[in-house]
């Protein structure tokens, strides 16, 4: 494999952003920037052996400042939801920006998301690092974050590694759009999904976990088998009016292996391996009218995310995991994207 730089842009206040793409032997590749660490470009072979970028994204900077779309990005301190933007910790109740109806997203109103970190080629990985200042969105803690990418044998690899001189919580998580069939395809409802889950957390009517994990068995949330994303996605059931949809969090089974999607058309097969307890498939409800690179429109269901990552609102749920980092301890998370082709109708 190989990696290689270029000048990607500058952010507003006129500091560079750079794009590395990482490249298979084969000429497959990952783009990366290291504005919000966001994956830009993903381009693997179809079942034709012609490449297809599968990843919703922007071509220029001033995008990815402007975007609530999260498309490709590093999400933190604490992605995903927290309740009423507020938590308790060792006795001290802390605040956080409110941008998400009633509740705090994906860091606040500048998460990780938006941040310039620094970046390096080491060997066959593209490092990135951020360190988040003490109270930084409101959360405790001066958090030092390293994230590594590889990629080889069509396996994005990413991994995690994140300190903290107080008590904090952290749950940092990589958000991509795919769409398999190519970013500017159409949408994603013929996609086949199987996520590797017996329970699921139930969203209330601010698409927020509240409470235990409920079982898949017999809900438009089992996946144990393969189903079309779009299947049943329109059943009138009151979760996926909660969530406009599929925005849930899995409880994963402890065997590495995630989930798998696979295009209609591509026969592209992304499989999904993480050490994260939870995986939150977001069916792309609400993306509206993103205008994409190379000229495209991104519209409800252009893509669909498969996020793993610690349950949302998990520091206001003790029967969740926990989220919280203890000071001087490492924290550490690898999640493995993988891409193969399959003979479209037989999914297994």
């Amino acid at each position: 494999m190989s990696i290689t730089a270029r000048l990607f842009g500058e952010t507003k206040d006129k500091r560079e952003v750079t794009e590395y793409t990482l490249s298979d032997k084969d000429g497959s590749n990952i783009k990366i920037i290291n504005y919000g660490c966001a994956v830009t470009e993903i381009n693997v072979p179809d079942k034709n052996k012609v490449l297809r970028d599968i990843t919703l994204g922007y071509d220029s900077v001033k995008a990815y400042e402007e975007s609530s779309t999260y498309f490709g990005t590093i999400c933190g301190r604490c992605a995903n939801r927290i309740a009423n933007g507020s938590f308790m910790l060792n006795g001290r109740r802390y605040t956080l920006f409110v941008n998400d109806g009633p509740n705090s997203l994906h860091g606040g109103k500048e998460g990780f998301c938006y941040k310039l970190w620094d970046s390096e080629i080491r060997g066959d990985r593209v490092i990135m690092r951020y360190t988040s200042q003490d109270m930084e969105e409101g959360y405790p803690g001066k958090l030092t974050v390293k994230i590594s990418f590889s990629y080889r044998n069509h396996q994005l690899g990413i991994d995690c590694a994140f300190v903290s001189d107080q008590d904090t919580i952290v749950n940092v998580i990589n958000h991509s759009y795919f769409n398999l069939n190519g970013h500017n395809h159409g949408d994603i409802l013929n996609h086949s999904l199987f996520i590797n889950a017996d329970f699921y957390c139930e969203d209330d009517e601010n698409v927020m976990p509240y409470a235990p994990a409920v079982a898949v068995e017999g809900t438009p949330f089992d996946f144990r088998e393969y189903h079309k994303i779009g299947e049943r996605l329109f059943e009138d059931h009151e979760q996926l009016r909660k969530g406009r949809g599929y925005d849930h969090n899995w409880c994963l089974k402890e065997d590495w292996h995630a989930a798998a999607a696979i295009g209609d058309i591509s026969g592209i097969r992304l499989d999904v391996y993480t050490d994260f307890p939870g995986i939150q498939f977001y069916s792309g409800n609400v993306i509206g009218e993103a205008a994409g690179k190379n000229g495209s429109t991104y519209r409800q269901y252009s893509g669909f995310c498969l996020e793993t990552q610690q349950f949302p609102n998990a520091v206001n749920v003790p029967e969740y995991p926990s989220v919280v980092l203890r000071a001087g301890e490492i924290g550490m998370t690898r999640t493995v994207y993988s891409f193969s082709t399959v003979e479209l109708n037989t999914p297994q």
